[in-house]
């Protein structure tokens, strides 16, 4: 076996030194190229997250109507009506409101149909039960729910047609702000 001998007080060869200071001056070119697109990453991501904000400030306004300019034409001012009456509808809390009709619904109603109403800030159920007893208590659960106000059934009739005889019902009910 032949010795393996290291001297690592030994200078370099000239190729050696010219090595390292390239190897030095990629690695500092590639550090510098690299600090720049995170900065311009970051200053992307600043914007972005700016937006979001914006977009979920947008989102909270519930009265962002919009107004028809002095001299404007009628065209004008009827796009400006159908603007507002889309943002009222879009500025509903529809989660919220989804949440507080399923949640009081139980399991032996079966509901049909839901229509709010922004304007009049009330929403019309049309619901089916199996008994008028259950289709009464999903009256009051729902009466009894922090989300609606002034719970009111609007007709019932018992559906001849089906073979268990199920009670169809129309109810309205006012919605409040907050939970």
């Amino acid at each position: 076996m032949r010795n393996l001998s290291l001297d690592y007080s030994r200078e370099h060869t000239p190729a050696v030194g010219l090595t390292r200071a390239a190897l030095l001056g990629v690695g500092l070119g590639l550090l510098a190229v690299s600090s720049f697109v995170y900065v311009q990453r970051w200053q992307e991501l600043a914007g972005l997250r700016a937006q979001a904000d914006e977009l979920r400030l947008m989102a909270k306004r519930s009265g962002g109507a919009l107004r028809a300019r002095p001299g404007d034409s009628r065209e004008i001012e009827a796009e400006v009506r159908r603007a507002n009456a889309v943002l009222e509808q879009l500025n509903l809390p529809w989660l919220d409101l989804l949440d507080a009709i399923e949640a009081t619904r139980g399991e032996k109603v079966a509901l049909l149909s839901i229509q709010p109403d922004s304007r009049q800030r009330t929403v019309r159920i049309a619901a089916e039960a199996k008994t008028v007893a259950d289709a009464l208590e999903y009256v009051r659960r729902l009466g009894a729910h922090p989300r609606f106000g002034g719970v009111h059934l609007l007709n019932h009739e018992i559906v001849q047609q089906d073979a268990q005889k199920p009670v169809r019902v129309q109810l309205v009910a006012g919605w409040r702000n907050g939970s």
